[in-house]
This record gives structure tokens, sequence and C-alpha cells, in this order.
């Protein structure tokens, strides 16, 4: 009996403690704004849960959009990150304190799709979007992405900048065969305002004359007091 006993305390025990830890491991980061059609997130247990206008987003929340549904996120740090139809996207590193903006930090993953992203307050130089192919350094930006894969394999990614400027960087020890390390700066202050990075990680700048193709479907960009502004139906 003592023995049942005893087995039953620290089966309880261990669920609390990994209640707790489950708590502290799911930080909330950010709100749903806007919803168009399904969209869920998935959290590192592998729970997934509809995304509905104001809700939480926590870090390593597996953001997923469906055919003809998209969806806008606020991170706490005023950041705005679109995320299109078809996409998948999650944040793996987030720290915000408006007090000590060189502290903050923010790390942006794409693992397929596309998205829009402007960044928020703080230092921009912690602030970067990874992806299989590459990173990009944020500077006070607006910049479109877009990761074309085919089952699951990366195929090439597309970078535009519509305010202030990134650093790309491939990333060598994702890309298929012999690969240099290499980056371009794009965006304000440069010749070029976008970039295009294939599975081989080679990179060609670009000069563009208007955001990717279908980024925006139905959504509204408009410059308000040198910011943009992104508005999308809401559910």
């Amino acid at each position: 009996m003592k023995v049942k006993l005893m087995l039953a305390v620290v089966g309880l025990s261990m669920s609390l403690f990994l209640g707790h830890a489950d708590a502290q491991v799911a930080q909330s980061i950010g709100v749903t704004i806007s919803v168009q059609g399904q969209v869920a997130a998935t959290n590192q247990q592998k729970q997934q849960r509809s995304l509905q206008r104001g809700g939480a987003i926590y870090l390593n929340d597996r953001v997923i959009t469906q055919k003809d549904s998209k969806v806008q996120l606020r991170l706490q740090d005023d950041s705005i990150i679109v995320v299109q139809p078809l996409s998948e996207f999650y944040v793996s590193e987030f720290s915000f304190n408006k007090n000590m903006p060189n502290n903050n930090k923010c790390v942006g993953n794409i693992v397929k799709g596309m998205l829009i992203d402007i960044s928020g307050q703080g230092d921009k130089k912690n602030y970067q979007l990874n992806s299989p192919l590459a990173t990009i350094s944020v500077r006070g930006t607006g910049f479109a992405v877009k990761l074309k894969t085919r089952d699951n394999v990366p195929l090439d990614q597309s970078v535009y900048v519509f305010e202030g400027a990134v650093r790309v960087k491939n990333r060598c020890e994702s890309v298929v065969g012999p690969c240099e390390s290499k980056s371009i700066d794009i965006g304000a202050g440069q010749k070029l305002n976008s970039a295009t990075i294939n599975r081989l990680g080679e990179i060609i700048g670009h000069k563009s004359s208007g955001l990717l193709e279908g980024d925006l479907g139905n959504k509204a960009v408009t410059q308000l007091g040198g910011r943009v502004s992104i508005t999308c139906k809401a559910r």
C-alpha cells in the first residue's frame, strides 16, 4: 500500500512539474489581428488549434495557412507579419523590452510559401528571418519573402524590400552541392531592392518595380507617415 501511495505521489508531482514546464515554454509573443480562411497553429507538443482574430501567438507556434487563406500577426514589439496562402512560419527566438531596446531579439523562420514582414521597435541588428536557403538580417524594414518548395524540398527563394534595407546571406550548410558563402545588401541606399537565392546557394540581385508576384492577393498596402500599412480582410 505504501509503495502504491508513493508511486501515486511521484506521478502527481511529475504531472505538476511537466504542466509547469509546458506553461513556461508557452511564451506569448503576439496576437492574431486578422484571419482569412483556414489558419492553424501547432505548438511544440504537436497540439493544433484554429487561429481566430484576437488569439494569442506563442513562441515556436507553427502557423500554417491553407489555400485561399492568410493571417496577419502583430508581435509584442509591433512587428507585423502577414503569412500568405499555403505557407508555414514560426518564431524561434523572441525577447522585447521597450526600456532596453538593445537587448530585443526576434528570429523568424519561413518553412514554405510567402510572407510580408514589417519590423517593429528595438535594435534591428538582432532581427532576422531564416529559411533553409538564406538568412535575412533586418534593418528597419518592410519586405516580402517567397520560398518555393516541392515535396518539402526548398527550390529557390525571392526577397523584395519595399522599406528600409536587409542583408541576405546564403546558408551553405543547407544547400545542394558545393557552395561559397555570400551575402548581398538590398533596399534603401543600395542599387538593388530584390534578390533570388537558388538551391545551390547562388544569390542574384535585381532591381524590381513592384512586390513579389501574387504576394498581396486582396490585401491593400499604403504608405502612412513613412511606414507601410497592410490591411487584410478580417474574419
